[in-house]
């Protein structure tokens, strides 16, 4: 089965609830399928290790780069 999960942080360094949550949640899910998560690059100087671990692990990870909005008025 194949996975798509969107979500606004890449869940390393795996420091916080939601991170842990979600990184096991996936590492899990990708044992049995293919996952593919879409996350916004934050410039964290973590980014690198957490996508090679991610990798490992068999997380498919696609970056997207985050775009202020433009203010109006």
């Amino acid at each position: 089965m194949k996975i798509l999960v969107i979500d606004e942080y890449l869940s390393w360094p795996v420091d916080s609830g939601k991170k842990v949550r979600v990184f096991n949640v996936l590492r899990q899910l990708a044992q049995r399928n293919e996952v593919i998560l879409i996350t916004y690059v934050w410039g964290d100087p973590n980014e690198p290790d957490g996508l090679k671990k991610m990798e490992e692990d068999g997380i498919t990870v696609v970056q997207v780069e985050r775009r202020n909005p433009i203010k109006s008025g």
